[in-house]
């Protein structure tokens, strides 16, 4: 069990500065900045909970505002995510800062920004509970920090806080790390009403970045213990947490502890029910479950939590005020308003967005209808009641009084809708042929799969590259949901009903998969399948320099050229050759010639000797090499 924080008052650190004694002040866990911790079973590091009350050390007027001194340098126990709470209203033009000692090295000032925008509807018993306060910083290790206000007149309201937490990676993140997503227990994609078939993305889930600290954590003591839904989807909201951009890539062990920090940030110091987004992204395109959709293990509900799919559950969320019922929010880890994404976070946000959406059928480029059920304090764009006519994926800015996500972010938002409208279209997914290389004595089947949208007529043609002949063909209908074709081609020649084991001779063979969804013919896709063997060697190579004899130089100004004969025991086939100096005693790189028979050697030098290597290739594998010498003379 966790021990309530205490409520500290920090005069003693204030006297210490006064005086003089340090520029930086020991705060202990049992003097003043109670550490709430707890260890599992396995002897994991704790994670940390720290809550220091502040009050104005000194107000020195700079340049008609008013800086005051909130907390001197102060050492604590190690963080990584950092805010601040207090009770009452904020003057919007107030600057709140906080230093800190980070991998052992002082900060510049650092910026936290504030809105109740990021948070529950106004009419929820969770709106009522949250305390005022920063979006969390998220640092690396870090065991020091001041804070300051700038304020026009040094007003502050009461009961400010300082609320920092801290997590360390353990060796168990990166095990979880390892097994991402749940596509072993519940289904790898999502269907739409229209016909597409959308994959479900890598999800680093709530287990995953929980771990062994799920025991506590996942507990009705610190998240909702049945969370509330909605009805359904209607549109997604896309914000950034303004954070540091400053984390590793690390196969996502450095996220997993980071998120175990955010979380204890927000249902500990903010008092959320849980994290307030559905879902968070990395810079580097790794995706995170956040608020959790699944109701809190009590010992006799296992059978219902083992068959909860939390990250498709409509769980009602605390990330865009008024209008959390009904949406969901994807929040990418980072500062946007310094910096541009990373490609894979906007790839990735584009593909969570679209597997989220698909089962409700949202066009994600055409503007919907969302209500505003719940905003007393005016956060919203939108009066209490009002409906907001917005895209179905939108910005948290486009319904919010903010910037968010970011002036770097934000031009992103037609680019990610384009993809999400991409990965939406009904068309053939995941079309595979295997193997695509046999010889003509195998008998085992050609195996062809994809997967084919709802409402399709399909057909998979079978066709002689030679002849433009079809051999074989099969078809199929779906009906409400998408589906997947699987068939067996056994390369039987069947021109002769008489015999009817015969294999096809050997030659290449086009596979086309073809679909109609809803009267539309969709592309196609093809393959190319090969029946033969390894190409034979080539033969008979010759050489026939040609050079400038009028200006005679030490390297030959023209090509020498070398040619060999075409294989012809297996089509189609193409040519790689290296080369050997004498002079360097070293081949070269091995060298394409595609379906050309000769090669023209260019920079080679008089007066010395070579060594050519040339083979024929396909499908099926590579011949010997032929190797040929010749010197190059005037």
């Amino acid at each position: 069990m966790f021990s309530m924080p205490r409520h500290i008052s920090l005069s003693i650190v204030a006297l210490a500065a006064t005086l003089g004694l340090s520029s930086l002040v020991g705060v202990s866990s049992s003097q003043a900045a109670p550490v709430v911790s707890t260890a599992t079973a396995r002897n994991l590091p704790p994670l940390t909970f720290q809550n220091l009350a502040l009050r104005s050390f000194s107000n020195v007027p700079i340049s008609g505002r008013h800086v005051s001194t909130l907390l001197p340098p102060t050492h604590v126990d190690e963080f990584n995510v950092v805010g601040l709470t207090w009770t009452g209203e904020m003057a919007d033009s107030t600057q709140l800062q906080v230093k800190i000692r980070e991998a052992g090295k002082w900060t510049s000032w650092n910026t936290l920004t504030f809105t109740s925008e990021h948070g529950p509807d106004g009419d929820t018993r969770e709106a009522a509970k949250v305390l005022n306060g920063t979006d969390p910083l998220l640092a690396l290790a870090s065991d020091a920090i001041s804070v300051r206000a700038i304020t026009n007149s040094s007003a502050l309201p009461k009961d400010m806080h300082l609320v920092i937490t801290g997590s360390q990676p353990t060796s168990e993140d990166q095990m979880m790390m390892n097994a991402v997503n749940q596509a072993a227990t519940f289904p790898s994609y999502a269907d739409s009403p229209q016909g597409a078939r959308v994959l479900r993305p890598n999800i680093v889930t709530r287990a995953q970045w929980m771990g062994s600290y799920a025991s506590t954590y996942e507990t009705s003591a610190y998240r909702d213990e049945d969370p509330e839904m909605g009805t359904g989807i209607i549109a997604g909201f896309v914000h950034h947490t303004v954070t540091t951009n400053s984390y590793a890539k690390s196969g996502g062990r450095d996220a997993a502890y980071q998120m175990r920090s955010l979380f204890l940030f927000f249902v500990r110091g903010r008092h959320y029910k849980d994290m307030g987004y559905s879902f968070l992204v990395d810079k580097y395109g790794t995706i995170y479950e956040g608020r959790s959709g699944c109701p809190v293990p009590n010992g006799t509900n296992a059978d219902i939590i083992a068959a909860c799919d939390g990250p498709t559950m409509p769980a009602i969320g605390a990330h865009t005020a008024g209008m959390n019922r009904n949406t969901f929010a994807i929040s990418a880890i980072g500062g946007y308003h310094l910096v541009r994404p990373h490609s894979a976070m906007v790839n990735s946000i584009a593909k969570l967005m679209a597997w989220r959406i698909a089962p409700y059928g949202l066009d994600p480029q055409v503007k919907t209808v969302i209500p505003m059920y719940s905003d007393p304090k005016r956060y919203s764009q939108f009066k209490n009641g009002q409906f907001a006519y917005k895209y179905t994926i939108s910005g948290h800015r486009d319904v919010g009084r903010t910037v968010c996500p970011g002036k770097y972010l934000y031009p992103y938002m037609s680019s990610i809708r384009s993809k999400i409208a991409a990965l939406l279209v009904p068309t053939i997914k995941h079309a595979s042929v295997n193997p695509l290389a046999l010889l003509p004595t195998d008998t085992s089947p050609v195996h062809i799969a994809a997967d084919v949208p709802a409402h399709s007529t399909w057909s998979v043609s079978v066709i002689s590259v030679s002849t433009e002949v079809e051999l074989e063909r099969y078809s199929g209908v779906t009906q409400e949901t998408a589906g997947t074709i699987s068939e067996d081609w056994n390369h039987l020649d069947t021109s002769d009903p008489q015999v009817t084991d015969k294999l096809l001779d050997a030659g290449a063979y086009r596979i086309v998969i073809s679909e109609t969804v809803n009267g539309q013919e969709q592309p196609a896709v093809t393959s190319l399948v090969y029946v033969g063997t390894v190409p034979d060697a080539v033969t008979n190579i010759i050489n026939s320099p040609l050079f400038d004899d009028t200006h005679p130089t030490s390297r030959v100004s023209k090509a020498t050229w070398v040619s060999w004969d075409a294989v012809t025991n297996s089509t189609p086939v193409t040519y790689k050759y290296w080369l050997w100096s004498a002079s360097t005693n070293k081949w070269s790189a091995w060298q394409w010639t595609r379906t050309e028979t000769q090669v023209g050697l260019r920079g080679l030098k008089l007066n010395n000797r070579y060594k050519i290597q040339v083979l024929a290739t396909n499908a099926h594998g590579d011949s010997e090499p032929l190797e040929y010498e010749f010197s190059v003379t005037q």
